[in-house]
């Protein structure tokens, strides 16, 4: 067996689907969203190029709590879009 104990310390990225010059954009097609990893990682990404995130879900999906307060804590660079999405 590989030792692989070195990779505990190597930072995990995330990529948005989609970039511009002043957004991250960020499609999620669930019912459900949590406040994940890749969701924290843009954000700080964005406040620190001065970007704004945009997340896209559908306007069924609910949303966990701590993804809610997370929207809230940064409303000035997260922008949350609802889209009816057309499955067929």
């Amino acid at each position: 067996m590989p030792d692989i104990s070195h990779l505990a310390h190597i930072a995990r990225g995330a990529m948005p689907d989609r970039e511009t010059q002043t957004e991250l954009i960020l499609i999620k097609l669930v019912s459900f969203l949590r406040l994940t990893y890749q969701i924290r990682l843009l954000t700080y990404r964005a406040a620190k190029e001065k970007k704004n995130l945009i997340l896209v879900i559908p306007t069924a999906c609910t949303m966990s709590g701590p993804l809610i307060e997370h929207i809230i804590k940064h409303r000035k660079i997260f922008k949350l879009v609802r889209k009816e999405w057309d499955y067929t």
